[in-house]
């Protein structure tokens, strides 16, 4: 029986109820439904157990971003930039452009700061430290949680920079580690980049690139690696 349109189930993830037409982000039915519903009812309630909180680790280059942009389509997962408070200081207050601070090009370079030279990967990645010295070493994750909560959405939230132990944040509040590993992407050599591999949960090949594919087939490989991951972590919720 389709609940498609007319559907007057109560409000879960990006479904509500009202009398606005929409076509759902992730099956493609329209629908009837709140004005800021980005999904259908039955979407919203069969992925309603996803784990709130996805942290995905991997060396820069990776994927993570790719496969956060992939969730966010296909499942309506949320990103949410835990690297946010460094990246806009580093904006406001360093000079430094959006292009240098969420690219990996862009990390790549160098800037003046105060009269010193600086790449900028090791200008934020030393940042992060600084606060992170201050605060602790999961002040960064506390902070894009903090950001979800202030928020008032439901999520389920991903997160693509997460750093060292971190992973075990997101853990702790119910949240599960993806590992994208990709045989292009090496460590850089700074610590501030590592991830401790033993707070993973899962992990995503993300190594058609590697093996020689095009582009538009690496990404339609690693999307369907992405689906493969999305059922079985809603087999285990359905289990447990």
């Amino acid at each position: 029986m389709s609940w498609a349109l007319g559907d007057t189930r109560p409000k879960r993830r990006g479904w509500a109820p009202g009398a606005y037409m929409g076509r759902c982000t992730r099956c493609g039915v329209e629908y009837t439904g709140d004005k800021r519903a980005i999904e259908c009812a039955d979407c919203a309630y069969r992925y309603a157990g996803l784990p709130r909180f996805i942290a995905l680790c991997g060396n820069p280059g990776s994927g993570k971003s790719l496969v956060a942009e992939i969730l966010q389509t296909r499942y309506g997962v949320q990103p949410v930039d835990d690297g946010w408070p460094v990246r806009d200081f580093a904006i406001r207050h360093l000079g430094m452009t959006e292009t240098q601070v969420t690219t990996q090009d862009g990390k790549r370079e160098t800037v003046q700061i105060a009269g010193a030279e600086w790449q900028v990967r090791k200008a934020l990645g030393e940042a992060a430290n600084a606060l992170e010295r201050t605060f602790g070493a999961h002040a960064m994750p506390w902070m894009a949680v903090l950001r979800c909560e202030r928020s008032g959405r439901e999520g389920p939230f991903s997160f693509a920079s997460v750093r060292r132990d971190q992973g075990r944040f997101y853990k702790a509040r119910g949240g599960v580690v993806v590992e994208i590993a990709n045989p292009l992407a090496k460590p850089t050599g700074h610590e501030f980049d590592e991830y401790d591999r033993t707070c993973v949960d899962y992990t995503i090949e993300n190594d058609a690139l590697a093996h020689g594919c095009d582009p538009a087939i690496a990404r339609a490989d690693l999307e369907m690696k992405v689906d493969e991951l999305v059922e079985v972590m809603l087999l285990r919720a359905a289990a447990a």
